[in-house]
């Protein structure tokens, strides 16, 4: 590329990486970012090929902005049976996948284990747990690993009643996208390549 080509291809790609932050700051601000998961796919393409969002080409240049399929669905909300939130999506007869509100739970802190609490050692209170313990021999145990099951139980019930609440009232539109992606976004950066790039762009016409 020559020189010229070089400065405009250097300025798209940083102004475009740019609004890739812009998507990412709009998304946290609208609440939807607690993994940190949805916005570290913001401007990476699938199947791991190598990240551009500018290329140049025989014509000019081409811009990508990869996001994650989902993206619109937060952006532009979803129906529930129930509710309508405005959105040009919606549930009908199935309800969101437990999995991953069981990681948003996580992700949010809910529903945790408690850690035991470290207590001083007492040999009156040790003999009476070990005196307990022979005297329920051969009695059903709640064993840890039952706990354990009891406990995921709970959490499943739990992610469940969250999961028949999205379906039945939808979700509201966050327009993180549509904060920053618009045709404001377009006109800006159509007059940001007449103020900057114009010297540019007429030597790269002369180039060619």
């Amino acid at each position: 590329m020559t020189e010229a080509e070089v400065e405009i291809f250097n300025g798209l790609t940083d102004y475009w990486n740019g609004v890739v932050q812009e998507l990412k700051k709009s998304l946290k601000d609208a609440g939807k970012n607690a993994s940190g998961n949805t916005a570290a796919q913001f401007g990476v393409p699938p199947n791991g090929q190598e990240v551009r969002l500018v290329t140049a080409t025989a014509s000019g240049y081409s811009i990508k902005l990869w996001m994650p399929y989902y993206y619109d669905f937060i952006d532009k909300g979803v129906n529930g049976v129930k509710k309508n939130q405005g959105s040009p999506y919606g549930y009908t007869d199935k309800m969101p996948p437990i999995a991953p509100i069981r990681t948003w739970m996580q992700n949010r802190g809910i529903v945790t284990p408690r850690p035991k609490k470290k207590v001083p050692y007492d040999p009156i209170k040790a003999k009476a747990y070990r005196l307990k313990r022979k005297l329920n021999k051969g009695r059903p145990k709640n064993t840890r690993s039952g706990k354990k099951r009891d406990y995921e139980s709970m959490l499943n019930g739990i992610a469940f009643a969250i999961a028949r609440g999205i379906y039945n009232n939808g979700t509201k539109p966050s327009n993180f996208y549509t904060n920053v992606i618009n045709s404001q976004k377009f006109a800006d950066f159509e007059a940001k390549i007449q103020q900057q790039w114009a010297d540019y762009v007429i030597e790269v016409i002369k180039v060619k």
